[in-house]
């Protein structure tokens, strides 16, 4: 209903949610497509931090959740939002990625997640024309070099 904080959209997800489990917080940084080395890295805490969050032996901190919202906003608005409307204005939707290694400072699985998150976006928020441009076709950078 309205005024309930489930409906404010200037909540952020995770306080929705009130504490993160152990198993969520894996979860999300799976679906960013970080290693646990790599959120540690972004997060400036030690890879052992991340794993004792992850195995449940330490508490997630308030901080940390926000973090991890502030990071799933920036992948959908500064990343998977501009991709986005890019591929709903290309005639031919195709979309290069990485197929391992880092690219620009990510990782691979990185890009794979923003494969899934472009998806997710077209196919919620742009209605018939999303859904359309949310089967654009998936290249590897190594796959277009081989046709050179």
């Amino acid at each position: 209903p309205a005024g309930h904080p489930a409906s404010d959209e200037s909540v952020p997800k995770f306080a929705l949610m009130g504490t993160v489990t152990a198993a969520e917080f894996r979860g999300y940084r799976e679906r960013f497509g970080l290693s646990a080395e790599s959120l540690a890295d972004l997060l400036g805490v030690a890879l052992k931090t991340v794993q004792r969050w992850e195995n449940g032996h330490r508490p997630i901190p308030w901080g940390v959740v926000e973090e991890m919202d502030i990071l799933a906003t920036a992948i959908r608005e500064l990343a998977a939002r501009p991709c986005a409307e890019h591929l709903l204005a290309a005639p031919e939707a195709v979309m290069m990625i990485p197929r391992a290694g880092t690219h620009l400072g990510f990782p691979a699985s990185w890009y794979r997640a923003l494969v899934d998150a472009i998806r997710d976006l077209l196919m919620l928020e742009y209605g018939d024309k999303g859904l359309t441009a949310a089967t654009f076709r998936v290249v590897y950078f190594d796959e277009v070099e081989d046709q050179k």
